[in-house]
């Protein structure tokens, strides 16, 4: 399983970047684009998603917020968009959330109902 790369920052779209590593290009949807350079050379924690339907590519800037990622989308009725979508709130936020019990604040992030709230 493949943790992280290590290559440049070639495009940036509203919700992916396209990524040079090893001389091929990938397409890895993340949360905050805006937070990457483009031409900059990094490290990016990478996970790959496959289902039956679809194949992609998630990145994170550290591997705190893969670890979320991860533990996010373990959860039944949430799946990789919606995790993303997620941490566009923040690791730090999701687990006071979570730590909490503050199902309201979880169910304000798109996709997720108070049900799949009160799972989390």
């Amino acid at each position: 399983m493949e943790i992280f790369k290590i290559g440049k920052v070639v495009s940036i779209g509203k919700t992916y970047l396209i990524f040079e590593s090893n001389y091929s290009g990938h397409i890895i949807y993340v949360a905050h684009p805006e937070t990457f350079i483009k031409d900059k050379v990094i490290k990016l924690y990478t996970y790959n998603h496959v289902s039956e339907y679809t194949s992609a590519i998630y990145g994170f800037a550290n591997f705190k917020e893969r670890i979320m990622f991860e533990d996010l989308i373990s959860v039944n009725g949430i799946g990789p968009k919606t995790a993303l979508a997620a941490l566009k709130l923040g690791c730090d936020n999701i687990m006071s959330y979570i730590a909490t019990e503050d199902s309201k604040s979880l169910s304000s992030i798109p996709q997720i109902g108070l049900r799949t709230a009160n799972q989390l």
